[in-house]
């Protein structure tokens, strides 16, 4: 039924107040940054520029299933503005995902741990 929400959202299952009314859900509402946005003139988010911002750039491995023999991260933390090199041996330990049915400390479907948990 429409406006109806399961009971675990709103107490007693009652109707959701803003789809019973029905004024501006569902229909068409003009974009107040609609013309910008197409001329290519609306600023966004990653456009505001904000001071001490900390940027992260993630580096894959080139090996499928390699193993890691030696890791040397001394250049990349030497690098200018670098703040940290997280690998396996500094980044902060996952707990185990919670699985529903599962009782091993592996992974649903996967046969290790999480990334970074070796």
């Amino acid at each position: 039924v429409l406006g109806r929400v399961p009971a675990s959202w709103l107490p007693g299952g009652t109707p959701d107040p803003i789809i019973e009314k029905r004024a501006t859900l569902g229909t068409q509402q003009p974009r107040v940054d609609g013309p910008d946005k197409v001329r290519g003139a609306a600023r966004f988010a990653a456009e505001v520029p904000m001071e001490n911002l900390l940027h992260a750039a993630f580096v894959h491995s080139t090996i499928a299933r390699g193993k890691i023999i030696e890791l040397d991260v001394s250049v990349a933390e030497a690098a200018p503005g670098v703040e940290l090199v997280m690998t396996y041996r500094n980044a902060p330990k996952m707990s185990v995902p919670p699985a529903i049915g599962i009782t091993n400390l592996k992974a649903a479907g996967n046969h290790t741990l999480p990334v970074m948990q070796d």
